[in-house]
């Protein structure tokens, strides 16, 4: 049968062939695209949510739900790369495939009429006017500012960046050195939350969590929440008093200390816990060490020459180095590596 249309190709689908099909097809467009451009991030508003990442194919997937067919039979389809905003601001053209089994892509473009604002966007508005959910606050043991705290507050702020890269809500307003250390302001109170886990998992630390009351957001109260970070800062080699005994460090992790009792000069380990529930005193902040060379040894006992003034020593010990290095503490030297 012939198509009741044209009489030249074959019926597809009611007394109606596939040309005429397609010649009937018609496309509307419903309403006008409004856009909001961010100038100081680039991200873009479409409807009410804010978009710093795959513009392209939210914007697809917008001017999809305003463009009309009158033939439900076919699906819409916009690639991504087919949306081209003008430069006034004015137009979005848009290239649409109309898609259906048996059929050829149908390829048609439409013009949407748009109006584009250009406006700060809600994190923006947060960073600049100074805006944060929690405060990360890094002290050590004798509260100074340190190298250690130099370098967790740089590890911070790479994790900080690659959390913005992913939710532009994730950014630092604020960092404020202090005496007694430093105080990193964030934006959102997770983050906070991640961070400190984050030294915790990675240096012998403790924390404590308070909140404070901001005010009322969304008809329900909102809370400040200060993470409040201590590190052990200790050099190996250090000397510390706890509960009664000195101890020479050496080594420090998450899980707690590596040490020498500087009364028997047994090694053994100190817990995390039992560090910080501890009454903990620095003797011996910055360590004293000597270069020895080795001149013999046997029978467990170590013959070394100072390396510096040639001072003879014996002390009880193993290595296969020909040097060690000596920690001195109250006129006594330690061995800190063994054989």
């Amino acid at each position: 049968m012939l198509c009741i249309l044209c009489g030249s190709k074959e019926e597809y689908d009611r007394g109606i062939c596939k040309d005429c099909i397609a010649d009937k097809l018609s496309l509307s467009v419903n309403g006008t695209l409004d856009l909001t451009e961010c100038p100081k991030c680039g991200s873009m508003k479409v409807g009410n949510k804010w978009y710093a990442d795959n513009q392209q194919k939210v914007l697809a997937k917008k001017v999809n739900q305003m463009i009309g067919l009158n033939d439900p039979s076919f699906e819409k389809y916009v690639d991504p790369g087919d949306v081209m905003i003008s430069h006034d601001g004015k137009n979005t053209f848009v290239r649409i495939s109309l898609k259906k089994p048996d059929f050829s892509d149908i390829v048609q473009d439409v013009n949407i009429p748009t109006r584009r604002l250009r406006n700060s966007c809600l994190t923006c508005n947060k960073v600049t006017g100074s805006y944060y959910e929690a405060i990360l606050q890094i002290r050590t043991l004798n509260s100074e500012y340190n190298s250690l705290v130099q370098y967790v507050k740089d590890e911070a702020v790479h994790i900080m960046r690659g959390l913005n890269r992913k939710d532009p809500e994730s950014f630092i307003s604020t960092v404020a050195k202090v005496p007694e250390g430093l105080d990193i302001y964030l934006g959102k109170r997770a983050d906070g939350n991640r961070l400190a886990k984050h030294i915790l998992d990675n240096y012998l630390s403790t924390m404590k969590v308070s909140k404070t009351l901001a005010g009322v957001k969304d008809g329900a109260k909102f809370y400040r929440f200060t993470y409040g970070v201590r590190l052990a800062s200790l050099d190996r080699g250090s000397v510390i008093s706890l509960n009664g005994s000195d101890y020479l460090v050496l080594g420090t992790g998450a899980a707690g200390l590596d040490v020498i009792n500087t009364r028997n000069e047994k090694r053994t380990k100190i817990s995390k816990s039992e560090f910080f529930s501890s009454d903990v005193r620095i003797l011996e902040k910055n360590p004293r060490k000597s270069t020895f060379i080795v001149v013999s040894k046997e029978a467990g006992e170590l013959q070394l020459m100072d390396k510096e003034n040639y001072k003879m020593i014996t002390m009880k010990g193993d290595t296969s180095q020909e040097e060690v290095e000596l920690f001195n503490f109250d006129g006594k030297y330690y061995l800190p590596d063994r054989a």
